[in-house]
């Protein structure tokens, strides 16, 4: 009895560290397909979690980043990696597309220690993404006129020298 109350304890912490995050919270099976999804989904991704239940969990993945994502997945499942962490473009419902972060382990059976899924924490980064690019933005342009600076001219003029010797 206290073996079993120690468990239902557990997973009440476990459900309330998941559902109360802001971070999106995933399982994914060893079909790729979605298995648990925290309810923060609804806001990070526009989706609610009973509508992603079962569906592929690289559905939402950006055409350019697809094969990154699936080769992260992949390795995890394989037993190449036991931690993968990336940043990729997914689809919103609602924004269109947001940037996003993933922070994925592999998860083990407790009886085998066999591999049997996934778990990845999924961090809007839209927001870190935008302020990026307009640093990068400040850093190659002239506050005043708004023409490039000499960091720019010096990247531009290498890239240039570069093709020209090819």
């Amino acid at each position: 009895q206290r073996v079993a109350q120690v468990l239902v304890a557990k997973e009440a912490n476990f459900r309330l560290l998941a559902e109360q995050s802001s971070d999106m919270v995933t399982r994914i099976g060893l079909d790729n397909r979605l298995i648990y999804v925290s309810p923060s989904c609804a806001r990070i991704i526009g989706w609610s979690s009973d509508e992603l239940l079962g569906t592929s969990a690289v559905a939402g993945v950006h055409a350019e980043d697809m094969e990154r994502v699936e080769q992260a997945i992949a390795a995890l499942k394989n037993g190449e990696a036991e931690e993968e962490r990336f940043v990729y473009r997914q689809r919103h419902r609602d924004k269109g597309e947001i940037w996003a972060e993933s922070a994925l382990h592999v998860t083990r059976a407790s009886d085998s220690g066999e591999i049997d899924g996934v778990v990845a924490v999924v961090r809007d980064m839209t927001e870190q993404k935008d302020l990026q690019n307009k640093l990068a933005s400040l850093a190659a342009t002239d506050g005043l006129t708004g023409l490039a600076n000499r960091r720019a001219f010096d990247e531009r003029l290498a890239d240039e020298w570069a093709r020209a010797r090819r």
